[in-house]
């Protein structure tokens, strides 16, 4: 992940932490972007990790949303897209969100139809 975009899912999640305090274990990253070693790579790969994955994971009474953080100017890899169209394909929510406007949309809307 770029340092832009570090920093602004860093910005959402502390927004979503300061807000849900009590749901701490509903929203989490999946650190699929980080530079790794080969063989650390094809450790974590083994053990199930996967390319495209969403950044942030969003789960609330029996629901899960993939969140992809981007900035503006920021594109889905062809991995990402691919992803995106399977969780689609199979009903789940998944979200791009490009600022934290949109981040607290996604949430509070989640947090509405699940409540």
């Amino acid at each position: 992940m770029r340092n832009e975009e570090h920093y602004l899912q860093v910005s959402m999640v502390n927004w979503f932490n300061y807000q849900y305090p009590k749901m701490k274990y509903n929203l989490f990253a999946v650190p699929n972007g980080q530079n790794k070693s080969i063989q650390q790579a094809k450790y974590f790969k083994s053990e199930g990790l996967k390319s495209g994955v969403s950044d942030l994971i969003f789960c609330l009474n029996g629901k899960t949303t993939f969140i992809e953080v981007k900035t503006g100017k920021g594109k889905q890899s062809p991995t990402q897209k691919e992803f995106e169209k399977e969780m689609e394909k199979n009903n789940f929510d998944y979200y791009i969100v490009r600022d934290l406007d949109e981040f607290r949309s996604v949430i509070e809307t989640e947090l509405i139809t699940n409540i």
